[in-house]
């Protein structure tokens, strides 16, 4: 998500997506952010930087790095599951 303005108050960041929607972002694991820059973002939290590149390319690496983030939640969700139950993970 594109970095649109920053209320450093509230360590948030009005941010903009692809298909244009917006919405506010948590900043405090990246900061400091600039206006422009290009967040990788998921359940409304700011996990790292895109580097600026061609649109497509940065829609690309964001889709993949957001499935790297859900495919460790997944196993991490798994190994909870399993130790909950009293299973070797």
């Amino acid at each position: 998500m594109r970095v649109l303005r920053i209320d450093s108050e509230r360590g948030l960041a009005l941010c903009c997506g692809p298909a244009g929607g917006r919405s506010s972002v948590e900043i405090a694991l990246v900061e400091p952010v600039a206006p422009g820059e290009v967040l990788l973002v998921h359940a409304g939290t700011a996990l790292g930087r895109s580097a600026e590149r061609d649109a497509g390319a940065q829609s690309l690496d964001a889709a993949e790095q957001d499935a790297e983030i859900l495919d460790a939640a997944g196993r991490a969700a798994e190994v909870l599951d399993a130790a909950a139950q009293g299973a070797p993970a």
